[in-house]
């Protein structure tokens, strides 16, 4: 079987794999040259079927990563998360509204349910868009399928590590609702034992703490992990107050998410940050940092 793998999500791209052998794969910004570009790969797709020699007729079947997703029909660069549009004035308004009403969404599961319900909703056009330019620009008219976000990232890792058995566990912002996924794998046969909805994701503070130190979050949270080696944990106190590990679980214990978590954060830590006068960005005034110890 040959299939033709999509993400249309940030660092967007596709792959081609036959018989469970990867023939082709590209990332959109190495062609476009827009860093991390989120939207429909169209170029990525016609240039995976030439590396591979292959034409759509040949694909037995296409598979989207991410069931519930805006649709952006033609990728654009990831632009500074916290500060300008994040795909659209849909998207923006439903996580201004979820910024707003975290701390009732958040409370428990059944609001939490509706939020990822509406979310759905919102969202469920991207599906017949997809379809629709699959076959308008490539004449496909074959199997189509939606893949939850977390089982393609540790389908994945399971499938490229040469492993029979495994524990699978993917870990990040936010996808269909969840933080994180754990899968015990036997043989291919993926068993869902864990998972951390998306409003207790530890993830998300990585990027509201990228964005306070005045880095573009979903982009340079790895500055911030490589920073960390040399600095103190002065505020891993403070932290606790927000994100924490108690009782088996990573819970969101702020009852904040998004801007709203920006803006509690920024008020807890005080005269630490500044917000530079028609600049939009934030700077800190006071860094900690040590040198690596010999």
């Amino acid at each position: 079987m040959i299939v033709l793998g999509i993400s249309d999500s940030i660092t967007s791209g596709a792959a081609i794999v036959a018989d469970g052998r990867v023939l082709a794969a590209v990332h959109e910004e190495r062609l476009n040259r827009q860093k991390m570009s989120l939207g429909f790969p169209a170029a990525s797709i016609s240039e995976v079927l030439r590396i591979a020699s292959l034409q759509m007729k040949d694909i037995d079947h296409v598979t989207v990563a991410t069931n519930s997703l805006f649709w952006i029909p033609k990728p654009v660069k990831l632009e500074d998360y916290f500060r300008k549009s994040r795909g659209g004035q849909s998207r923006d308004l439903f996580l201004a509204s979820g910024s707003l009403l975290a701390k009732w969404t958040g409370g428990n599961e059944l609001s939490r349910e509706v939020y990822h319900q509406v979310k759905s909703f919102l969202t469920r056009t991207r599906r017949s868009h997809i379809k629709e330019t699959l076959s308008s620009n490539w004449g496909y008219s074959g199997e189509l399928s939606f893949v939850n976000h977390h089982l393609a990232h540790c389908a994945s890792a399971y499938f490229t590590s040469g492993m029979r058995d495994a524990t699978a566990i993917s870990l990040d912002g936010a996808g269909d609702g969840a933080s994180s996924h754990v899968y015990n794998v036997r043989d291919g046969v993926f068993r869902l034992i864990n998972k951390v909805d998306s409003y207790d994701s530890i993830g998300n503070y990585y990027a509201y703490v990228t964005h306070l130190c005045g880095f573009q979050a979903h982009k340079h949270e790895g500055k911030i992990t490589g920073l960390a080696a040399y600095g103190k944990n002065s505020y891993a106190d403070l932290l606790r107050d927000f994100i924490r590990y108690e009782a088996g679980k990573i819970r969101n214990v702020g009852g904040c998410f998004d801007w709203s978590a920006i803006k509690k954060l920024q008020q807890k830590i005080g005269d630490q940050f500044s917000l530079k006068p028609g600049a939009g960005r934030w700077s800190v005034r006071q860094c900690q940092i040590e040198p690596a110890t010999p």
